[in-house]
């Protein structure tokens, strides 16, 4: 019983204490029981108790308008995540541009070719489909071509090669027939 009656004492005077600092603050016992709500719900967000204290800082008179100033900071803040997460979505599309681009470089010089040569590729492939051909009929007549042009620069130094010949024969040819 000693116990019980030394806590309800310890509480009354807390309580008093309470009563006279309220009045200095002119809080009204609505007041208070506003600031014990936004307490207990700093406490049950899990916040720190330096926290709490903190807010205990506000007189209860400016309290709807500091938590109108936190709101709009929050929203203010949200839009802040929000706009940055843009910039982060359009510098991902912009990577993905990028590697996309080496890529097709990488596969361009793979081939012998470059993005130089995109604006002679696309023409002849169009040239190509306006005539009827297609992309295998193509790569056969390129190589019939390129063939045709081994086979003429073979001829040419076979000729070189046969021309020296004759001109040594033209030298020895005019002693032989005086033999």
């Amino acid at each position: 019983m000693i116990i019980k009656r030394d806590l309800i004492i310890s509480i009354l005077i807390r309580l008093g204490e309470l009563t006279v600092e309220a009045k200095k603050r002119a809080m009204t016992s609505r007041d208070l029981a506003s600031f014990f709500r936004v307490y207990n719900f700093f406490r049950g967000s899990g916040a720190k108790e330096n926290e709490i204290t903190k807010s205990e800082s506000v007189p209860p008179d400016q309290l709807s308008t500091y938590i109108k100033q936190k709101l709009e900071e929050k929203q203010r803040i949200e839009q802040e995540i929000h706009q940055a997460n843009d910039v982060l979505e359009s510098k991902n599309v912009a990577i993905e541009s990028i590697n996309d681009y080496i890529k097709l470089n990488g596969e361009l010089e793979e081939h012998g070719l470059s993005t130089d040569n995109i604006h002679k590729l696309l023409s002849v492939l169009i040239n190509a489909k306006r005539y009827g051909f297609d992309g295998k009929e193509i790569a056969e007549k390129l190589y019939n071509f390129k063939f045709l042009e081994w086979k003429e620069k073979e001829f040419k130094d076979k000729r070189k090669k046969l021309s020296k010949r004759i001109s040594k024969y033209k030298d020895i040819i005019p002693l032989t027939e005086g033999i």
